[in-house]
């Protein structure tokens, strides 16, 4: 199951790390707690083995598919608007959904104009 070479890899010193067996295999511990990985000492457990999803059977004729549910919200928002007398033509719904735009209106200002500049020294 799990490879056991004996010669640890010259990188790790190991009179700075020892060596501590987990359930996967080994690691190596630093004095302070940190932790080194030789991958040839580790094989993932069955802890750690992510089980292969579950395949879901197919259903031809689903009851809620995407394409249902838009289908069905949309003849609910229509109904809606029959109901409410909310049966705007594409004209008149543009006009509601654009505010006309008045010129010199300080809401429809985008803030960009020449402005003298003025040098912080010259202020004095």
């Amino acid at each position: 199951k799990i490879k056991h070479e004996s010669k640890v890899s010259d990188f790790i010193d190991l009179n700075i790390w020892k060596r501590k067996s987990v359930c996967c295999g080994t690691i190596f511990v630093g004095p302070y707690g940190e932790v080194m990985v030789d991958p040839r000492f580790l094989q993932k457990c069955s802890v750690h083995v992510k089980p292969k999803p579950v395949q879901l059977p197919k259903m031809p004729n689903s009851l809620f598919t995407i394409e249902k549910m838009i289908e069905s919200e949309l003849k609910n928002f229509e109904s809606s608007n029959k109901v409410n007398g909310n049966n705007l033509n594409k004209e008149e719904s543009v006009k509601k959904a654009e505010p006309a735009i008045i010129v010199g209106d300080p809401e429809s200002d985008e803030g960009f104009y020449d402005k003298p500049s003025v040098s912080p020294t010259n202020s004095i």
